[in-house]
């Protein structure tokens, strides 16, 4: 883009590669492999790109789709995605 600013370039970039993610926060530290379940049939509805299921859990488990973790590593994935 010739004439814009460099944060405006930014922005339009990020704005092109936006992806819809589905995000369930649960209170629990112990999500079970069916609150995965029901997430991930939710964002299959809404066609989301990726899926978090945010709890008090110290294990992380994550793969390129969905994600069970907890809020500080989520926060910290949206940063390093520009978010």
């Amino acid at each position: 883009m010739t004439g814009c600013a460099p944060e405006t370039e930014k922005y339009v970039g990020s704005l092109r590669q936006r992806r819809r993610w589905a995000i369930e926060i649960k209170l629990t530290a112990n999500p079970s492999p069916a609150d995965l379940t029901r997430l991930s049939t939710a964002a299959d509805l809404i066609k989301a790109d990726r899926r978090f299921l945010v709890s008090r859990t110290t294990e992380i488990v994550s793969d390129a789709r969905q994600a069970s973790c907890n809020l500080p590593w989520l926060l910290q994935l949206m940063e390093s995605q520009g978010g």
